[in-house]
C-alpha cells in the first residue's frame, strides 16, 4: 500500500493536515530538517526510498548555501529508482512587490546575537503577512546560486539533469529531478 508521508516543521499546521479527507492513505509527522542541513545524524520518520520527495516552501527558510545543498542531497538520496525530487524556490527577490516588506537586520541583530556581516547575498528579513513587526528569515536564491545548486544536483550519479518547470510570471521557480 502506497502512503503519502507529510513532514511538517510547524506543529500548528499538523492537525489541520491530519483532518483533511484525502483519497489516499496519509501519515503526518512533525519533523525538523535542521539536523540534515547541519550535517548531523538524522532521525527521520521516513524510512526506505521514496517515489516522490518535495521541498516546497522550505529552501527559502534555510540559511547558508552549504546547508541548503546538504538538504537537497539528502532529499535526492531518499529517492528510489524512478523517484522524483521536486523543489520550489520562492522568487521574491526578482519581484519588486516584496521590497516594501523588507525589514532592517540591524533592528533585530543585537537582540538575536546576529552578526550582520555573516549574512549571505540574498538573505532578507521580511515582515510576516501584512504585519511589519513580525520578522521572518527568508533567503532569495539568485539565478547564479540557482545555477550552482542545479549543477551540484545534476552531478549526483543516478539523477537525471534537472528540469525547470513553470512560467516566468510565477512567484516560485520549480525544479524536478528523476532517479534513474
Amino acid at each position: 500500500v502506497e502512503v503519502f508521508t507529510g513532514l511538517e516543521r510547524c506543529h500548528a499546521l499538523l492537525e489541520p493536515a491530519r483532518s483533511q479527507s484525502l483519497p489516499f492513505d496519509t501519515e503526518w509527522s512533525a519533523w525538523d530538517w535542521t539536523a540534515v542541513a547541519d550535517g548531523q545524524a538524522v532521525d527521520s520518520p521516513v524510512t526506505g526510498a521514496r517515489d516522490w520527495v518535495t521541498l516546497f516552501g522550505v529552501l527559502h527558510h534555510v540559511y547558508g548555501y552549504e546547508r541548503r545543498l546538504r538538504l537537497l542531497r539528502w532529499a535526492a538520496a531518499s529517492l528510489r529508482s524512478g523517484g522524483v525530487l521536486a523543489i520550489s524556490l520562492w522568487d521574491f527577490g526578482a519581484h519588486p512587490r516584496w521590497d516594501d516588506k523588507r525589514l532592517e537586520w540591524e533592528r533585530y541583530a543585537s537582540e538575536w546575537g546576529l552578526d550582520v556581516a555573516a549574512l549571505e547575498t540574498g538573505d532578507a528579513l521580511l515582515g510576516w503577512g501584512g504585519d511589519g513587526t513580525v520578522p521572518r528569515y527568508c533567503h532569495w536564491v539568485s539565478r547564479e546560486e540557482e545555477g550552482r545548486l542545479v549543477a551540484e544536483l545534476d552531478g549526483i550519479p543516478g539523477l537525471e539533469p534537472g528540469v525547470l518547470t513553470g512560467g516566468s510570471a510565477d512567484f516560485n521557480r520549480y525544479w524536478c529531478w528523476r532517479r534513474t
